[in-house]
């Protein structure tokens, strides 16, 4: 089989099939992520859903620095800061801080990593995470690490959320200030020491795992387990509602990195162009030299074809024995192409030129 005069065997083609399998695998790879709770993971454990929720709703933004905080309108912004990774300075915290005191809602998702709780203590939040294990033998989903939150506040908050489902997470402890917006069940327990059992030393009763605080002119709501927005877990009663909920208000939601690993090298990249002037001003430049190096390129080819084709035909030859040649050489060219260069060649040899 011929394409423009190209012979395709099978080999070609396997080779051609492998070369495209590689690159769409590669660009699959920069552009997506496996870090757990990471908005680029499409896999379970990722929250790339929760992103899909939050720009049905708003626009979507994903920082890596707390300077960011600052432009964005706090009044019409909410930021997820999910299970980070790595602690907050004191300077990372002042920009929340003042986010948040000029209106900004932050949402603080996570169970037993070790930076969420100074990080709550540096921005003056009394609710704290208790990093130990929640069962219900009662309630769940699946299993009783699994346990359904089914204590819902009447707020607008939770609109359309009569339960919420965890999945191995933990509970909180409110401060005097907080508000408790969805507890467990009255069968619920820490498993202190994760046997999976209630033992003498561990007691029943409803544990909170959602709380609302005022701040300033802003709020910060602390939940007990990021896996409420993971893919996995987020069609499960009532977390994708809940979710929703967050981001119904906010014209902007904030994805925060500046604390966590996992961003794609693709997206690295487009996030670092796009937050300098000067790189964007490079692969401008990059772009446009590149275009016309290929057109030049492309141009020259063409000359060069057209001038091989000139010299392959001898003088003396009607302009249909002309045709009939370049044809038989390029059966790749189109009848246009052949035509021209068949009127250059006669044109030549009517004014006397030669071709060597």
């Amino acid at each position: 089989m011929q394409v423009r005069g190209y012979e395709l065997t099978y080999p070609r083609v396997l080779l051609a099939a492998l070369i495209v399998t590689l690159v769409a695998a590669g660009g699959v790879g920069v552009g997506t992520s496996s870090t757990a709770f990471d908005t680029y993971n499409p896999e379970w454990d990722g929250t790339s859903d929760l992103r899909d929720v939050a720009a049905a709703n708003a626009s979507v933004e994903i920082e890596r620095s707390t300077a960011a905080y600052a432009a964005h309108s706090p009044n019409s912004t909410t930021a997820f800061i999910i299970s980070p990774t790595d602690g907050y300075s004191d300077a990372d915290a002042s920009r929340i801080a003042a986010f948040l005191a000029e209106g900004g809602t932050i949402v603080v998702a996570a169970d037993f990593d070790s930076h969420t709780n100074p990080l709550l203590a540096q921005l003056g939040v009394e609710t704290r995470v208790n990093n130990q294990l929640l069962r219900d033998e009662r309630h769940y989903f699946r299993g009783p690490d699994l346990p359904v939150a089914t204590n819902v506040a009447d707020t607008s908050l939770l609109e359309n959320v009569s339960r919420l489902t965890l999945n191995h997470g933990t509970s909180l402890t409110p401060g005097p200030s907080s508000t408790t917006l969805v507890t467990t069940s009255e069968f619920a327990y820490i498993d202190a020491n994760q046997n999976g059992t209630l033992d003498a030393n561990e007691s029943l009763g409803t544990r909170p795992v959602v709380v609302h605080e005022a701040y300033a002119n802003g709020e910060v709501i602390v939940v007990s387990d990021p896996s409420v927005f993971i893919n996995a877990m987020l069609d499960t009663p009532d977390n994708r509602q809940f979710a929703s909920n967050l981001a119904t208000n906010a014209d902007t939601v904030v994805f925060d990195y500046s604390h966590r690993s996992g961003i794609p090298a693709a997206v690295g990249f487009v996030l670092t162009v796009g937050d300098s002037p000067f790189l964007q001003l490079v692969g401008m430049l990059v772009v446009v030299g590149l275009s016309a190096g290929v057109w030049s390129g492309r141009s020259l080819l063409f000359w060069r074809a057209d001038s091989d084709a000139m010299n392959d035909v001898d003088a003396d030859v009607s302009q249909a024995e002309v045709i009939e040649r370049i044809t038989a050489r390029h059966p790749e060219w189109d009848d246009d192409r052949v035509e021209r260069v068949a009127r250059g060649i006669m044109s030549d040899e009517s004014n006397g030129g030669t071709n060597d």
